[in-house]
Protein backbone atom coordinates (compact mmCIF):
# COMPACT_ATOMS: atom_id res chain seq x y z
CA UNK A 1 0.00 0.00 0.00
CA UNK A 2 1.66 3.43 -1.12
CA UNK A 3 -0.44 5.13 1.63
CA UNK A 4 -0.90 3.52 5.24
CA UNK A 5 -4.19 1.83 5.68
CA UNK A 6 -6.92 3.82 6.94
CA UNK A 7 -4.77 6.37 8.88
CA UNK A 8 -5.04 9.65 8.62
CA UNK A 9 -2.39 12.22 9.97
CA UNK A 10 -4.46 15.37 9.24
CA UNK A 11 -8.13 14.80 10.99
CA UNK A 12 -11.31 12.60 9.86
CA UNK A 13 -12.16 15.23 7.26
CA UNK A 14 -9.42 14.51 4.85
CA UNK A 15 -8.74 12.56 1.30
CA UNK A 16 -5.37 11.61 0.81
CA UNK A 17 -4.01 11.01 -2.41
CA UNK A 18 -0.86 9.53 -3.63
CA UNK A 19 -0.32 9.24 -7.76
CA UNK A 20 2.70 7.08 -8.83
CA UNK A 21 3.49 7.67 -12.50
CA UNK A 22 5.58 5.26 -14.23
CA UNK A 23 7.28 6.30 -17.53
CA UNK A 24 7.92 3.60 -20.12
CA UNK A 25 8.87 3.88 -23.70
CA UNK A 26 4.87 3.62 -25.39
CA UNK A 27 3.44 4.21 -21.97
CA UNK A 28 2.44 5.56 -19.18
CA UNK A 29 1.01 3.70 -16.38
CA UNK A 30 -0.37 6.01 -13.34
CA UNK A 31 -1.16 4.24 -9.95
CA UNK A 32 -3.96 6.54 -8.42
CA UNK A 33 -4.69 5.96 -4.15
CA UNK A 34 -7.30 8.07 -2.79
CA UNK A 35 -7.86 6.97 1.03
CA UNK A 36 -10.93 8.62 2.55
CA UNK A 37 -10.86 9.64 6.58
CA UNK A 38 -14.27 9.00 8.55
CA UNK A 39 -16.21 11.91 7.51
CA UNK A 40 -15.34 11.72 3.52
CA UNK A 41 -16.25 7.70 4.05
CA UNK A 42 -19.24 8.06 5.53
CA UNK A 43 -20.93 10.39 2.97
CA UNK A 44 -19.52 8.11 0.35
CA UNK A 45 -21.85 5.59 1.67
CA UNK A 46 -24.65 6.92 0.76
CA UNK A 47 -23.73 6.27 -2.89
CA UNK A 48 -21.87 2.77 -2.40
CA UNK A 49 -24.74 1.27 -0.62
CA UNK A 50 -27.73 2.83 -2.17
CA UNK A 51 -30.04 0.61 -0.27
CA UNK A 52 -29.20 1.54 3.12
CA UNK A 53 -29.00 -1.73 4.87
CA UNK A 54 -25.15 -1.81 6.49
CA UNK A 55 -24.33 -4.09 4.22
CA UNK A 56 -22.15 -3.53 0.65
CA UNK A 57 -22.54 -6.33 -1.47
CA UNK A 58 -19.72 -7.04 -3.93
CA UNK A 59 -22.33 -5.68 -6.51
CA UNK A 60 -22.04 -2.30 -4.64
CA UNK A 61 -19.07 -2.41 -5.05
CA UNK A 62 -18.72 -2.69 -8.57
CA UNK A 63 -21.37 -0.54 -9.05
CA UNK A 64 -19.83 2.31 -7.31
CA UNK A 65 -16.72 1.47 -8.98
CA UNK A 66 -17.79 1.84 -12.29
CA UNK A 67 -19.40 5.02 -11.37
CA UNK A 68 -16.65 6.91 -9.51
CA UNK A 69 -13.66 5.44 -11.60
CA UNK A 70 -14.61 8.28 -13.99
CA UNK A 71 -15.00 10.63 -12.51
CA UNK A 72 -11.41 10.72 -10.90
CA UNK A 73 -10.36 10.05 -14.37
CA UNK A 74 -11.67 13.35 -15.33
CA UNK A 75 -10.09 15.40 -12.39
CA UNK A 76 -6.57 14.50 -13.60
CA UNK A 77 -5.28 16.27 -16.37
CA UNK A 78 -2.47 15.22 -18.76
CA UNK A 79 -1.11 16.58 -21.69
CA UNK A 80 2.28 15.15 -23.78
CA UNK A 81 4.05 17.97 -25.36
CA UNK A 82 1.18 20.52 -24.74
CA UNK A 83 -1.42 18.65 -26.15
CA UNK A 84 -4.45 16.94 -23.92
CA UNK A 85 -4.03 12.93 -23.76
CA UNK A 86 -6.21 10.64 -22.39
CA UNK A 87 -6.07 8.17 -19.74
CA UNK A 88 -7.43 4.37 -19.95
CA UNK A 89 -8.93 3.11 -17.03
CA UNK A 90 -7.13 -0.92 -16.55
CA UNK A 91 -8.17 -2.01 -12.76
CA UNK A 92 -10.08 -0.45 -10.24
CA UNK A 93 -10.40 -1.66 -6.47
CA UNK A 94 -12.14 -0.33 -3.01
CA UNK A 95 -11.36 -1.24 0.40
CA UNK A 96 -13.90 -0.69 2.84
CA UNK A 97 -12.82 -1.54 6.94
CA UNK A 98 -15.13 -1.21 9.72
CA UNK A 99 -13.10 -3.54 11.88
CA UNK A 100 -12.39 -2.67 15.44
CA UNK A 101 -13.44 0.62 14.24
CA UNK A 102 -17.09 2.73 15.07
CA UNK A 103 -16.78 4.52 11.33
CA UNK A 104 -15.81 3.02 8.26
CA UNK A 105 -12.62 4.04 6.38
CA UNK A 106 -13.19 4.11 2.14
CA UNK A 107 -9.81 3.72 0.10
CA UNK A 108 -9.86 3.27 -3.75
CA UNK A 109 -7.75 2.53 -5.87
CA UNK A 110 -6.98 2.62 -10.14
CA UNK A 111 -4.60 1.60 -12.29
CA UNK A 112 -4.48 4.15 -15.28
CA UNK A 113 -2.35 3.95 -18.79
CA UNK A 114 -1.76 6.32 -21.50
CA UNK A 115 0.03 6.21 -24.80
CA UNK A 116 3.13 7.76 -25.48
CA UNK A 117 4.95 8.65 -28.65
CA UNK A 118 6.63 5.72 -29.99
CA UNK A 119 9.57 8.01 -30.97
CA UNK A 120 13.21 8.37 -30.31
CA UNK A 121 12.57 12.51 -29.53
CA UNK A 122 12.62 14.00 -26.12
CA UNK A 123 8.81 14.77 -24.75
CA UNK A 124 7.40 16.80 -22.15
CA UNK A 125 4.69 15.20 -19.74
CA UNK A 126 2.42 17.51 -17.59
CA UNK A 127 0.21 15.95 -15.33
CA UNK A 128 -2.15 17.95 -12.62
CA UNK A 129 -4.42 16.67 -10.34
CA UNK A 130 -7.83 18.30 -10.15
CA UNK A 131 -10.00 16.01 -7.41
CA UNK A 132 -10.79 17.08 -4.19
CA UNK A 133 -9.09 20.67 -4.59
CA UNK A 134 -9.46 23.01 -1.07
CA UNK A 135 -9.69 19.80 0.77
CA UNK A 136 -7.27 19.06 3.43
CA UNK A 137 -4.91 16.25 2.05
CA UNK A 138 -1.66 14.33 2.33
CA UNK A 139 -1.33 14.48 -1.56
CA UNK A 140 1.89 13.05 -3.04
CA UNK A 141 3.09 12.54 -6.65
CA UNK A 142 5.93 9.94 -7.39
CA UNK A 143 7.63 9.45 -10.85
CA UNK A 144 9.72 6.16 -12.31
CA UNK A 145 11.05 5.41 -15.32
CA UNK A 146 11.33 1.77 -16.44
CA UNK A 147 14.40 0.45 -18.11
CA UNK A 148 15.24 1.75 -21.65
CA UNK A 149 13.36 4.83 -20.91
CA UNK A 150 15.02 8.09 -19.12
CA UNK A 151 13.02 10.78 -16.70
CA UNK A 152 14.52 14.33 -16.54
CA UNK A 153 14.13 17.76 -15.77
CA UNK A 154 11.24 16.65 -13.59
CA UNK A 155 9.61 18.93 -10.73
CA UNK A 156 8.46 15.62 -8.99
CA UNK A 157 10.44 13.48 -7.04
CA UNK A 158 11.59 9.64 -7.67
CA UNK A 159 10.84 8.95 -4.30
CA UNK A 160 7.49 8.99 -1.85
CA UNK A 161 7.14 9.66 2.19
CA UNK A 162 5.80 6.72 3.60
CA UNK A 163 7.76 6.62 6.48
CA UNK A 164 6.89 10.40 7.11
CA UNK A 165 2.96 9.34 6.07
CA UNK A 166 3.12 6.40 8.95
CA UNK A 167 4.88 7.81 11.90
CA UNK A 168 2.08 11.12 11.05
CA UNK A 169 -0.32 8.63 11.59
CA UNK A 170 0.87 8.05 14.86
CA UNK A 171 0.85 11.45 15.85
CA UNK A 172 3.99 12.62 15.12
CA UNK A 173 4.60 15.06 12.34
CA UNK A 174 7.88 15.34 11.13
CA UNK A 175 7.41 17.00 7.92
CA UNK A 176 4.51 19.73 6.59
CA UNK A 177 1.84 17.50 4.89
CA UNK A 178 2.77 17.72 1.00
CA UNK A 179 0.46 19.08 -1.21
CA UNK A 180 1.69 17.94 -4.20
CA UNK A 181 -1.16 18.81 -7.44
CA UNK A 182 1.33 18.59 -10.46
CA UNK A 183 4.41 17.45 -11.96
CA UNK A 184 6.22 18.61 -15.28
CA UNK A 185 8.64 16.31 -16.92
CA UNK A 186 11.04 15.10 -20.03
CA UNK A 187 11.06 11.85 -21.14
CA UNK A 188 12.75 10.21 -24.15
CA UNK A 189 14.07 6.45 -25.02
CA UNK A 190 17.48 5.82 -24.27
CA UNK A 191 19.94 8.20 -21.45
CA UNK A 192 19.51 11.15 -20.27
CA UNK A 193 21.01 13.91 -22.37
CA UNK A 194 24.24 15.10 -20.81
CA UNK A 195 22.88 18.85 -20.08
CA UNK A 196 19.37 17.56 -18.24
CA UNK A 197 18.85 17.49 -14.45
CA UNK A 198 18.29 13.38 -13.73
CA UNK A 199 15.17 12.44 -11.64
CA UNK A 200 16.03 12.94 -8.03
CA UNK A 201 14.69 11.52 -4.66
CA UNK A 202 13.60 14.18 -2.17
CA UNK A 203 17.26 14.30 -0.68
CA UNK A 204 18.29 15.76 -4.09
CA UNK A 205 20.45 12.44 -4.78
CA UNK A 206 20.21 11.71 -8.50
CA UNK A 207 18.39 8.05 -8.86
CA UNK A 208 19.81 6.35 -11.79
CA UNK A 209 18.21 5.03 -14.73
CA UNK A 210 17.10 1.34 -14.31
Amino acid sequence: MPLTAFAHPLGNASIDQRLELKVAEQMATLRYVVAMAEIPSIQALTELDPDSDGRVTDTERADYLTRIAPRYVGGLELRIDGEPARFEIRARALELTEERRILPLLQIELELTAALPEDDATHLLELANRNHEGRTCWCEIVVAATPGTSVFDSSAFGDGLSAEYEAASKGELRIAPPDERMARLSFRRGSVPANARPLAARNGQPLLSP
